[in-house]
């Protein structure tokens, strides 16, 4: 590795609802960034292969698939002292016997209740309460272990031992719809976590917006040449001074934010809108229909006692709904039928085998499988997609209203991967006249572009390097 290929001490953190990840910037990237010619228009400026200087760790330990974010869960034991984090939080709570959960507290899509558009319950945070744990200590923990994990990698990649938390430049993604009392307890646990040397305004420290990051992904990276547009045009590309509108589709919330592209920055059009409506509430809206088909009191009975058949079956539903994906024809491939546990599968005796579940849309239980059909998954999705397309017509109504029509809709995060949410919304958009785009593998869009922000100007190991494409500062949500 040259002097060049180094890792720098700049580290972007995705902190999201239900998987979290971080990626570490080469030295380089800062050079190339600063190179670009900022009066070129966005489309013609050369797009960057973002592996060659971000690296993230894509192997995590709990899981067999190659993914850049691991599980944003918590294994406590009975006296609050932590157990394990992330994937391996819950493979270890899964393998306990009954009598060894009860010792223990299980916790995961905790960032929930930071959102104060809704209220978040969760037993294990009110047992967390009792020993004396609020949200931001929760947090903190969790944060202190992802750091092991940045410490491991850099070390690993710069192989050096010269790692001190407080050294770092540290830039954390954050909700656009989150309010400043959510961004003071973000601080509080970034502090706990001992990230930072102090609890408010550190110098190390950024937030960016998630929409903000998962747009510069889109606008610096290779383009895929498979696209799925909303209008359907292949070859439309964002220009500078065209007015975008960012639909951030993330684990917990989707937030939106509408923004002109500058020549040498962004400018918010209108204030944004957001709203808890990630894929985990699809999660929610399938467990719902299980816990109404077999009984919502037997239900609950059986997983406050254990909670393992719960798991298994949300554990299934998120295969199948991976599985779920739809073409522009309208036909999509067999979905991966659901494993029922037969203490959950008793609860059906009432109802014969292959015969349709009341309420489900046509989903089947057949010798210990739900088998789901699409008028389920479009039952599932229906509140999410009238939510979404909502957020999206408020937003053009605003932008309109200023006498801004946008041309673009760039969808990112993890949950716009479901080709059949795109097609929903694209068909709920038709006739709008704006060429809105998905691309395919944008999992880790919102962390790789956060990785571009956090180069500031000047840069204290990049002292030379000063002339920047966009100034991620105006976004910085401390100011």
């Amino acid at each position: 590795m040259t002097l060049d290929d180094k890792i720098s001490k700049h580290v972007a953190i995705d902190f999201g609802t239900s998987h979290s990840g971080f990626a570490l910037i080469v030295n380089t990237f800062l050079h190339v960034v600063s190179d670009m010619d900022t009066g070129a228009d966005l489309a013609e400026l050369e797009k960057l292969h973002f592996e060659n200087y971000i690296k993230y760790k894509s192997l995590w330990p709990g899981s067999a698939e190659p993914y850049p974010k691991t599980r944003t869960a918590l294994l406590y034991r009975s006296n609050g002292s932590l157990s394990s984090w992330g994937n391996q939080a819950e493979n270890q709570y899964l393998g306990m016997k009954k009598a060894e959960q009860d010792q223990h507290i299980f916790i995961e899509r905790f960032k929930l209740f930071l959102d104060e558009s809704r209220k978040h319950v969760d037993p294990a945070m009110e047992k967390l309460k009792a020993l004396g744990k609020d949200i931001d200590d929760v947090i903190a923990d969790y944060l202190r272990a992802l750091a092991g994990a940045v410490r491991q990698k850099y070390e690993e990649l710069s192989r050096t031992g010269n790692w001190n938390p407080r050294d770092m430049h540290w830039c954390l993604t954050v909700p656009a719809m989150w309010s400043l009392k959510a961004m003071d307890t973000m601080q509080r646990a970034i502090h706990k976590a001992g990230l930072t040397d102090v609890a408010q305004n550190a110098s190390n420290l950024r937030f960016c917006s998630e929409p903000l990051a998962g747009l510069l992904y889109e606008l610096l990276t290779e383009q895929s040449s498979s696209r799925h547009r909303f209008s359907g045009e292949n070859d439309v590309l964002i220009r500078r001074n065209d007015p975008v509108l960012i639909v951030d589709m993330g684990g917990g919330t989707v937030d939106l934010t509408a923004m002109r592209v500058c020549g040498d920055g962004f400018k918010e059009i209108v204030p944004g809108l957001g709203a808890s409506c990630g894929s985990t509430m699809l999660d929610l809206a399938f467990l719902n229909m299980f816990r109404d088909v077999v009984g919502v009191t037997d239900f609950d009975r059986i997983v406050q006692k254990n909670p393992q058949p719960k798991a298994k079956l949300l554990n299934g539903w998120r295969k199948c709904k991976l599985s779920f994906q739809e073409n522009n024809d309208g036909q999509m491939d067999s979905l991966a039928p659901i494993p029922v546990s037969n203490v959950l599968r008793r609860l059906c005796d009432s109802i014969e085998e292959g015969d349709p579940l009341p309420g489900t849309g046509g989903a089947t239980l057949d010798d210990g499988e739900l088998y789901v059909t699409r008028n389920t998954m479009q039952q599932l999705y229906r509140d999410i997609v009238e939510e979404i397309h909502g957020l999206i017509l408020s937003m053009l109504g605003a932008c309109s209203r200023k006498g801004v029509d946008i041309t673009h809709i760039v969808c990112v995060g993890g949950f716009s991967q479901s080709t059949y949410l795109i097609k929903a919304l694209r068909e709920r958009l038709q006739g709008s006249g704006v060429p809105g785009s998905h691309v395919n593998e944008r999992s880790a869009a919102v962390l790789l572009g956060a990785a571009r922000l956090c180069l500031p100007p000047g840069a204290p190991d990049q002292p030379n390097c000063t002339r920047h494409v966009w100034r991620w500062h105006q976004y910085d949500l401390l100011t």
